[in-house]
């Protein structure tokens, strides 16, 4: 690194332009009288391996091409509606159905329907799109996702869940 003087001192301006002020007006920034050249001092082997660097990231480069596929994959049958609305009201249950029967028998349960994997699934992106909107206690995603009158099966689905996605 060698030090050259320069043969006429000059000034350095800089203009700091902002948001508010388009044409700010140029400031000092510095008084020069010299500069330094600096000359390259390179062995074999650091030459080599800047060019195996440079040849590396040029093959880089030219490898990303597009591969196109002849045909398509396979996608599930399920066509999403994209004017649906996000949250759904549940359904209400019908009185006959909520009301136990005033017999001695009346302790059978009758057992829960299944959920199918499209309602699950449905019902897992719909907890999703509200935990990613804002941080929610579980009884906010129940109430949300579920809506105010769900029934005991819904809401431990949903729980379910949501254990499954956290």
């Amino acid at each position: 690194m060698t030090s050259i003087q320069e043969s006429s001192p000059h000034d350095l301006y800089l203009r700091t332009s902002s948001a508010t002020k388009r044409n700010a007006p140029l400031k000092l920034y510095a008084n020069i009288t010299g500069k330094f050249a600096i000359e390259r001092q390179l062995d074999d082997r650091i030459t080599d391996k800047v060019r195996a660097s440079a040849a590396d990231a040029q093959n880089q480069r030219a490898g990303h091409t597009t591969i196109f596929v002849k045909t398509p994959p396979d996608l599930p049958n399920g066509k999403k509606n994209k004017d649906a609305p996000m949250f759904r009201k549940s359904v209400k249950p019908t009185p006959a159905t909520s009301t136990a029967s005033s017999s001695s028998s009346a302790l059978h349960v009758p057992p829960q329907p299944q959920r199918s994997k499209e309602a699950l699934q449905d019902i897992r992106n719909r907890m999703i799109r509200c935990i990613a909107a804002a941080p929610r206690t579980s009884e906010q995603v129940v109430k949300l996702v579920g809506g105010n009158d769900s029934s005991t099966a819904v809401k431990r689905d949903i729980l379910d869940l949501l254990d499954e996605v956290l």
